[in-house]
């Protein structure tokens, strides 16, 4: 996976959860095939390039649901399912999930896996916790940018 833009529209985010599961992933289905091991990395980049500028419209991806008692208006949940370069079959179908906060122009890339590792998506329970801990940092810096807006509304000119 390559550097990503620091001019970029949206900052990217990978979480400590998405770099595990690329990690899973390639040890599980690209240890001995070293170009699809790339061709799955260069997809990963591609979304990459997408997420910094318009994580919102990337084709073929779909607004996910959120799981219980984890909504937050100030984020959107995605999700997008893509080829998994050398594979077939539900190990072909591969899906990644992100989460995007305007507020701070950041896209917290949270998972990524292929339908036979899971049917439908992680547990609920999983997802919660991955995607609250990426929610957490946001927000602490939505909340400092407010404070430094205020303070700096509140002081004399001059």
């Amino acid at each position: 996976m390559k550097r990503v833009n620091s001019s970029a529209p949206y900052k990217i985010d990978l979480t400590d959860n998405f770099r595990s599961s690329v990690s899973q992933l390639k040890k599980a289905h690209y240890k001995k095939d070293t170009a699809s091991g790339a061709a799955f990395e260069a997809v990963l980049d591609g979304y990459f390039l997408k997420f910094e500028k318009a994580p919102h419209a990337v084709p073929s991806s779909r607004a996910e649901p959120w799981p219980a008692k984890c909504h937050d208006e100030r984020f959107k949940f995605y999700k997008s399912d893509f080829h998994m370069p050398g594979l077939s079959g539900a190990s072909g179908q591969g899906r990644i999930m992100w989460l995007v906060c305007d507020g701070t122009t950041t896209v917290h890339v949270v998972w990524v896996y292929t339908h036979a590792q899971y049917g439908g998506r992680p547990s609920d329970k999983g997802l919660r916790v991955e995607l609250n801990s990426a929610m957490e940092g946001a927000i602490k810096a939505l909340r400092e940018r407010a404070e430094s807006q205020s303070n700096a509304a509140e002081r004399p000119k001059g």
